[in-house]
């Protein structure tokens, strides 16, 4: 595989195997390294879901405004852990060019 930007292939190599090879101390591990997972809290909208159903049952309408924010609360926390593992799988996908340091998928 050519890099695209100098046209070098000996020195292209898979960026988690670049990566891994580097020393702990080095400067370029922390820049090149895997994207964060998103640690979803999951009891953040549960919570917020249980009350609107005590809100409800009390006969509130208010519990629907906290549905409303609980399900949003959800939908944005799953989002963003689905965009935090597609970002971590191109990771794994993506080669490392040596010669000039790009970065680039097969």
């Amino acid at each position: 595989m050519n890099c695209p930007t100098c046209g070098e292939s000996s020195q292209v190599l898979r960026l988690e195997e670049f990566w891994r090879s580097l020393s702990q101390d080095a400067e370029l591990k922390r820049d090149v390294r895997q994207p964060d997972e998103y640690a979803a809290r999951r009891l953040i909208p549960l919570g917020l879901l249980v009350l609107a159903g005590f809100v409800l049952s009390a006969g509130d309408m208010l519990g629907l405004l906290i549905v409303v924010v609980g399900l949003g609360c959800g939908a944005f926390m799953w989002r963003a852990t689905a965009a935090a593992q597609e970002a971590r799988e191109r990771w794994k996908r993506l080669l490392y060019c040596r010669s000039c340091p790009a970065q680039f998928e097969p």
